[in-house]
C-alpha cells in the first residue's frame, strides 16, 4: 500500500502487487515498473499456496526519495505456513528463492527452512537477505 493523495486532498494509500519475490517471478517477462498480476506476466502459479489466512500487507511512505515501511504480519498466511503445507516440488523447477522477511518468524520461517533442506540440493538458490529488524523475534536462529 503505497500513499498517495485522494481526490478530496487527503492522502490514502493505493495497493500495489510487488516486492521482491513477486518481482523475480516475473522479471522474465516485464523490464519495466508496470504493475502487473502473475497471471498477465506469465508466471505458472500451479504450487501456489492458498489460505483463508489475510495478506501480510506494507504500508509504504516515501519522502525525499526514500522509504518507510510499516509491515502487518501477525498471523498472515506466509507467517502461518507449516511445513506439511509445502507442496512437492516438480522436477521442472530448478530454483528456490526465499524472501528475508519470510525466513525471519516462525512457523513460516521453519517451513521455508524445511523446503530448502528437502529441495535445496541440485538447485539455485537465492536468498534476499534484506531483513527488517522488526521482524526478527529470535536474533541468533
Amino acid at each position: 500500500m503505497i500513499r498517495a493523495p485522494t481526490s478530496t486532498g487527503c492522502d490514502g494509500f493505493v495497493p500495489h502487487v510487488g516486492r521482491a519475490v513477486f518481482n523475480t517471478a516475473i522479471h522474465r517477462y516485464v523490464w519495466s515498473s508496470t504493475q502487473r498480476s502473475p497471471k498477465t506476466s506469465h508466471v505458472d502459479t500451479t504450487e501456489v499456496i492458498t489460505s483463508d489466512r489475510p495478506t501480510t500487507l506494507a504500508f509504504v511512505r516515501l519522502a525525499d526519495g526514500h522509504a518507510t515501511h510499516s509491515f502487518y504480519a501477525e498471523n498472515s498466511a506466509g507467517r502461518m505456513l507449516a511445513p506439511d503445507d509445502l507442496p512437492e516440488i516438480p522436477d521442472d523447477i530448478f530454483a528456490l528463492y526465499f524472501g528475508g522477511i519470510s525466513l525471519a518468524s516462525d512457523p513460516g520461517g521453519g517451513a521455508y527452512q524445511a523446503l530448502l533442506v528437502r529441495e535445496g540440493d541440485g538447485s539455485a538458490v537465492m536468498i534476499d537477505p534484506n531483513i527488517r529488524p522488526d521482524f526478527i523475534e529470535d536474533e541468533s536462529r
